[in-house]
Parts: structure tokens; sequence; C-alpha cells
């Protein structure tokens, strides 16, 4: 049973990975130049507008251009995405980023021809999301195992606790067979002499 939840597990996150670190990489490949791309719009595209809001949902900041233009400017931006806690993405910023992401128009080839560099910042969000969906349904495998594993470590303890004291009593029983055999022949063995 342990061992099919981990199996389970691990299938679903081998799944998802690879498409996690394919944006992760993407995203790290930009440069400042890239990212001064999208920043000095003033009234940018609607597609560029829309996959940094996500990124902002993502970053837990305010969905707006200016607090955009503001994680834009910043000059650890992409390693704030690449460092992402993506094992802790709320339910709440879950929720947020679907209302960017299931616009039909929020694919990376309608986004890249808005902007490439948006075309990776959408490869990564839609990676973000999909790992969240997957690792939201892993999460209680990962739990179940985590229980299985700590009640068979207690079934295993309770084994070799029961074991030695089945081995004590074994001991115990051959030594007392060992002494009525001995003390018994001994009594058959002066009977005869006596005889």
């Amino acid at each position: 049973m342990v061992e099919r939840y981990a199996a389970l597990a691990e299938v679903d996150l081998k799944n998802v990975t690879p498409v996690l670190d394919e944006a992760m990489a993407d995203v790290s490949q930009l440069d400042k130049a890239d990212v001064a791309e999208v920043r000095v719009y003033q009234n940018p595209p609607y597609q560029v507008m829309m996959v940094m809001c996500a990124v902002c949902v993502l970053l837990e900041c305010k969905s707006d251009w200016a607090t955009a233009r503001q994680v834009l400017g910043d000059s650890g931006f992409i390693s704030r995405l690449t460092n992402l806690d993506i094992n802790n993405i709320s339910d709440r910023t879950y929720r947020k980023l679907l209302h960017y992401s299931r616009n039909p128009e929020f694919t990376p080839e309608l986004i890249g021809k808005v902007s490439s560099a948006c075309r990776s910042f959408c490869k990564w969000v839609l990676a973000i999301q999909r790992y969240y969906e997957v690792y939201r349904t892993v999460k209680p495998k990962e739990e179940k195992l985590k229980t299985a594993n700590e009640a068979l470590t207690v079934m295993q303890k309770s084994l070799s606790r029961k074991q030695e004291m089945l081995k004590l009593v074994c001991e115990k029983y051959l030594l007392n067979k060992n002494i009525i055999f001995f003390s018994s022949k001994g009594k058959r063995s002066f009977t005869r002499i006596r005889r």
C-alpha cells in the first residue's frame, strides 16, 4: 500500500516537472533588455497586461499595470520568478490566477506575437498553474504515504517487541523442557539402579 501511494505521487509529478523545468529555463534566459521591452509600455497591449497581471498574482502583488512596472523594475525580478515557492501557493492565489489563465488568448503562441518576453512569462504562469493542479492532487497522496509510513513504523516496532517476547518465551520453554528432560532422565536412571 505504501509503495502504491509513493508510485502514484511520483508519476503525477514526473509528468508535470519537464514542463515546469522548461518554463523555468525560458524565464532564466531572459535578460534586462527583455524585461525592459515589457516595462517601457505606458499603455501595454491587452495580452501583455493580462500576462503581467497573472505574474503579479503569483508574486502576490496587486494586479495592475503600475504594480507590474514596479515588479519588472526590480533587479531581482527573474530570481523571484525562478525561486517562487511553488509548493505553497494558496487556493486563493490559484483562483485569482484562473481569471487570467482561462482566457482563450492566454497561450504562449498568441502572447509571443506581441512580446517574446511575455511569451516566456506566459509559459511560466501556465507551468506553475499546472504544477499547482497536480501538486494539489499529489499532496493528499503524500500525506497518505506519510501516514502509512508512520503506521508501518509503529507496526514494525510492535512486531519487533513481540518477536523478542516470543524469543524469550521459546528460550524459557526450551530451558524448562531441558530441565524436565534431564531431571526425569536422572530419576529413571536412579530407579534402574535401585532394582
